[in-house]
């Protein structure tokens, strides 16, 4: 939630870093520009698609609900 992620093509390599809006929050804040920068400049790189808000919900409900209770 809140970030943008990638992974190479050929090597599987996951870069993450935090959506558009949360880096405009604090420009002056440089965490993340090498992964920035490294995504922007390989082509082998794509993003993962985002999973809606309310999907994500419904995967945690069925695991929660999958989950026995008695394993404390």
């Amino acid at each position: 939630m809140g970030e943008k992620c990638f992974i190479h093509k050929v090597t599987l390599e996951i870069v993450s870093y935090p959506d558009d809006y949360i880096l405009n929050l604090d420009p002056e804040m440089n965490v993340w520009q090498e992964e920035i920068e490294k995504v922007e400049s390989h082509d082998n790189y794509i993003e993962i698609e985002k999973i809606p808000s309310h999907k994500s919900f419904e995967m945690m409900e069925e695991f929660a609900n999958s989950v026995d209770g008695s394993c404390r």
